[in-house]
Order: structure tokens, then sequence, then C-alpha cells
């Protein structure tokens, strides 16, 4: 069924009608089109509109004036194609501007001809080409064409319509990565406390930077994230001289992403829980477990279009398991044969951006395995009242999942975890007395691809 619209003149230029189409609308053959304005006016096209006759919109010229009508048509495409709401149909004016636009973005103006903007349509931008079209002679089947240079005689198809990759495309497709690795900021129960030996209570400040974090996926991108942390927790024992932590914490992190499309930059903020255990098997075998949940408030900003979104939510959920044997070589100097499955799982509430882009989480999964040796030897520097701990540890990880995945207006993204990594750390604990001081640093990387580096303070007191 096709639309018709007759109307008085407005005071914006355009004649006081609309139609809008948001499912199927068909027309017929000879003049027929999907939506037919008499004197211009306006269309918001957001389904399929076309007709028998070649024509989708017709903004045609009024038989008792010689004004020529004004015509807006408004394509809300939500990451389609345009040729998927027209097809091979046409949008003609009886000799008028028509201004186009898409989410509300002009793309080309009654008046102007073609503004040079692109505008936001998923993971794509959409713009109109400058060489422009007329349909001169409709009488046979084979319409004809001439190509024409100004805004008010020009027609339009979906053949004047180009796209390009969006940059928020891009960031987009690392998000999942980044919320979960504000996770890793906050490592295992251990040391770099800020603590009193007194009392159960403690407190620790992590901070990670990363830089050169390619992943592989569709855009191919680049980045660099500063996280940080504070965690406010208490030991605990069990039974069977089983150890045990719990602890709020609250999260910071930034990224900012890179790739051949643009780029843009990712900032959250989260609190959460984490509680672990430890169960000591034999003297010398352990046993660790640990578990996490995190609320995430994010926001998205773009190169080109500024903030896409200050107040999006996720929910990040973390687990790891560890398996240990502690060997004593000499006096004061132990090593750790350590193995462990560390996952991490990202909820992400979907929303609808500043651009209309459509978001939302198909893959939120990362799983890594590794194995590695620790160290651990103790100085005793006059006496037994001050000493130096010094601490060394390497591994590697291997994925098993690292693949997520997100959808942007119909759009699959995907990006991939490095292959491998290796991850080497190295601290130092000072003691005098009940005064005890420790830092640690922590790096890994993967084959060049991402550099990482942790920093850890604590002091006993």
């Amino acid at each position: 069924m096709a639309i018709k619209g007759v109307a008085s003149e407005g005071t914006d230029g355009y004649r006081q009608q609309i139609a809008v189409v948001n499912g199927q609308v068909t027309g017929g053959t000879g003049d027929a089109a999907g939506v037919y304005l008499v004197g211009g006016g306006k269309a918001v096209i957001g389904g399929r509109v076309g007709s028998d006759s070649g024509i989708a919109v017709h903004a045609a010229r009024k038989l008792d004036t010689d004004l020529a009508p004004h015509l807006l048509v408004n394509f809300v495409p939500e990451g389609k194609r345009i040729s998927s709401l027209i097809g091979d149909d046409w949008i003609l004016n009886d000799g008028g501007g028509t201004t186009i636009a898409i989410n509300g973005f002009v793309i080309h103006d009654k008046t102007d001809g073609v503004t040079g903007t692109w505008a936001p349509n998923g993971a794509w931008d959409v713009a109109i080409r400058n060489e422009g079209v007329k349909v001169t002679d409709r009488t046979s089947d084979d319409w004809t064409t001439e190509t024409v240079s100004g805004a008010l005689d020009r027609d339009f198809s979906a053949e004047d319509f180009v796209r390009v990759r969006a940059a928020r495309s891009a960031i987009y497709e690392v998000l999942p990565a980044f919320l979960l690795r504000l996770d890793e900021v906050v490592p295992e129960g251990g040391g770099n406390r800020l603590q009193s030996p007194n009392s159960e209570l403690w407190l620790r400040v992590n901070s990670k930077f990363v830089s050169n974090a390619k992943r592989d996926g569709n855009i191919g991108t680049q980045c660099r994230s500063n996280l940080s942390s504070v965690s406010v927790g208490t030991n605990f024992s069990t039974v069977e001289s089983n150890t045990g932590f719990v602890a709020g914490r609250m999260v910071h992190g930034e990224v900012r992403v890179e790739s051949p499309v643009g780029g843009g930059r990712i900032g959250a903020t989260g609190v959460g829980i984490v509680t672990g255990i430890t169960q000591q098997v034999t003297d010398d075998i352990y046993l660790k477990g640990q578990i996490s949940a995190n609320r995430y408030r994010f926001y998205v900003h773009s190169a080109n279009y500024g903030s896409l979104g200050s107040r999006f939510d996720a929910w990040g959920l973390g687990y790891r398991a560890e398996v240990g044997q502690h060997f004593e070589s000499r006096d004061e100097t132990w090593y750790t044969m350590r193995a462990w499955l560390d996952g991490k799982l990202m909820l992400l509430d979907r929303h609808i951006d500043a651009v209309r882009s459509n978001v939302s989480l198909k893959d939120g999964h990362e799983l890594f395995v590794g194995a590695g040796l620790t160290a651990k030897s103790v100085s005793y520097i006059g006496g037994s009242e001050q000493a130096v701990t010094w601490r060394g540890s390497i591994g590697v990880e291997v994925p098993i999942d690292g693949l997520t995945k997100v959808n942007l207006s119909g759009e699959p993204l995907s990006s991939k975890a490095p292959n491998t990594r290796l991850r080497f750390g190295f601290g130092a604990d000072w003691r005098h007395g009940d005064i005890n001081f420790n830092t640690a640093i922590e790096a890994n990387g993967a084959d060049a691809r991402e550099t990482a580096f942790q920093f850890r303070v604590g002091m006993k007191f």
C-alpha cells in the first residue's frame, strides 16, 4: 500500500505533511510511488519502501501552482544499507530541492547541495557522492538520466550513497576486552598490602599500564590503557588451617584506541567484591581459588563525533584456580611451581548510543591457562631485626578462549587476544621490627604485540 499526502504550506520550507515508514510500503505502476507527496513534504524511512513504477519517494508538483516542491527524506536505517530500504528505486522531485538526512544528520541540503557530512549509521559512516543524476525521461523501460551539478535539479538512488567504516566500530570492537582487563588489575590475594600486624584489615593500591596492545579482529586496533584499583579487605581462617580473604574494591581505567579507520577512547569506573581461599593440602602443596564480581559504568568517546554516551552499564565476573608446590633448596630460599586457570566473563547491558548505534554483546568470555615458577629468598641485615626478602617469577599463559564479539547495529565485530603471553615479576620486602614495606612490579608481553606493567606497594606497621 502506498502513502499519499496533501497538506498546507509550512514555515520551515516544507509542506506540513509527513510520511513515516517503519514497515513495508509498496506502490503500483506508472506514476505511482511508495510515498507520494503532492507539493513536497517530509518522509521518515525506517522500513522498506518502493513501487512497481521504480519510484520509492516522489515529491510531485501541484497542478495549480508553479512552486517547486521541497522534499526532506530522513533515513533511519539502523546500520543497514540504503539499498535495503529503497532497493533500486528512486527518490524523485519535480524540479524542487531535496534534503537527504540519515539519523537526522543532513548529508545533502535542498539549497546548498552536498554538505560533506558523514552521517553515522551503525558501524559505518554514510555520505552523498558529489556527482548528481537527474531523471529526464521515464516514458520507456530504460529511464534516461543526465549528470547534473546543482542541488535543485537532482534525483537520488541507492548508488548516490557511499559509506566507509566508522571509527566507533574500532572502539566498540575492543570494548569487551577492555572491561575484561579491569579485572586483571587486582591480582589474587597475597602481599603488597597496607596493614597493621594487630589487625586483619588491609588496604592495597595497584596500578597497571598496557601499551601496544594489538587485537586481531575485523578492524585491527592498537590500544594504550591505564588501570588502577583500591581494595580494602580482611583475612580469615577456616578449619584445617585454611586461610582466605574477602575485599571490596574500586577500579578505574581508560583506554585510547587507534585503528586504520580512526579511534577514540573508553573510560570506566567500577565497584565490586573479591574473595579467595587457600587450602594447604600438605606442607608443601596448596590449592587456591578466587572469584570476583564487579559492576562497571563506562563512557565512550569518538574522535569524530565526540561523546557517544556516558552512563552505560556492564557486569564483570572473574574466577581463578591455582595449584602449586613449594621447594626449599637451601636455608631461607624457596621455589614454587605453579599452574593456574584464569577466566573472565563480561555481561553488557544492551544500549543505544548518541548516534543511534545499537550495541549488544554476543561473546564476552576469556579463559587462559598458565604455568610458571616463583622464587623467594631472605637476606638478614644486622641480625634478625632487619631483613630483605627478594621475590621473582616467570610464567607463560595461553588462551583457551580469547575471542570477544560485539554486535553493532547488526554488524558483528570480533577481536582476539594474543596467542601466548609471557609473564615476569619482581618484588622486594624490607622489614625492620614491626615495620614491613613491600613493593612489586610485574610485566607481561605477547610476541611484541602487548606490553604491560603493573605496580603494587604495601606496608605493615
